[in-house]
């Protein structure tokens, strides 16, 4: 990825390492639907799934990824309606599921793995998890809501239909980055490389209708 100019104060070496790392792009199908998800090896090491949230993708993870492969091998997916994976005319929380389940398998995770997953990308990976429960080592939840375990996961998840577009993106960012307030360093250059890749590769098309 092309490094942008900035006046702040200098980007750490960390984040440029992580973002200039290599991933393998793969796909996988999954009710005729074609399922991307990239893929950082780490030979020997168990598997971890990184799953995004509403209106986003896999690149949400590129800074982070490639610093857990000193312990995991690494996947970051787009489920369908979002990145790069495909479209449906229909989306439940069931099909999202078995797509969870389909890149643990392509990616040749064996049933140790970890999934940790944002926001609505958790409440997909909830439902993964009780109905595939021998595919899963655990399960961590970052900004999702979770529910008593007698509540049903709603089957027919709510898409972002027109308001998926780049202004929709990049409101959604300022709210989910709102608790790193604090650190407004971290928080610009994050958010740029997000708005930056999502507008160089989508522009403003509409993840869940395009």
């Amino acid at each position: 990825m092309a490094r942008w100019e900035s006046n702040q104060p200098s980007i750490p070496d960390w984040f440029w390492q992580a973002v200039d790392t290599e991933a393998e792009s793969r796909m996988v199908e999954v009710d005729e639907c074609d399922v991307a998800y990239r893929f950082y090896p780490s030979p020997g090491k168990p598997g971890l799934l990184l799953i995004h949230g509403m209106n986003a993708h896999s690149r949400w993870w590129d800074f982070i990824a490639p610093q857990l492969l000193d312990k995991f091998a690494v996947a970051a997916m787009d489920l369908t309606g979002m990145g790069d994976s495909d479209y449906r005319y229909k989306y439940s929380a069931a099909t999202y599921a078995d797509e969870i389940v389909a890149v643990l398998d392509d990616a040749g995770f064996a049933d140790d793995a970890l999934v940790v997953a944002h926001s609505f990308g958790g409440y997909m990976a909830v439902k993964a998890a009780n109905i595939h429960r021998e595919r899963f080592r655990g399960l961590v939840l970052v900004d999702s809501g979770i529910r008593h375990p007698d509540d049903p996961i709603p089957d027919r998840p709510l898409m972002g239909g027109m308001q998926g577009k780049v202004q929709e993106f990049m409101k959604l960012l300022k709210q989910d980055f709102a608790s790193l307030a604090e650190h407004k360093h971290m928080k610009s250059f994050c958010t740029k490389h997000f708005a930056s890749w999502t507008h160089e590769n989508y522009g403003c098309r509409d993840y869940a209708r395009r």
